[in-house]
């Protein structure tokens, strides 16, 4: 199991980094522009990031039969 640790260790050491370049360049790109604070743009990134984790699981719906309408789904 510790090597498991271990794995999920340098795993996550790496996403630091990586986040912390992308940060980086970003306000590299800002300071370039000369626009120090978040723009709109940004803003509307982040959401749109945020989002995107969140999965739509379907509830437990009848199928449709293709002979007729849609029964009601009953217990």
């Amino acid at each position: 199991m510790s090597s498991i640790g271990a794995s999920y260790a340098g795993v996550y050491v790496m996403q630091k980094r990586q986040k912390e370049k992308l940060e980086r360049m970003k306000q590299e790109e800002r300071a370039r522009r000369g626009n120090g604070g978040s723009t709109v743009d940004d803003q509307q990134i982040k959401a749109t990031q945020y989002g995107r984790n969140k999965k739509v699981h379907p509830g437990n719906f009848p199928a449709s039969d293709s002979t007729g309408p849609v029964k009601a789904y009953q217990n």
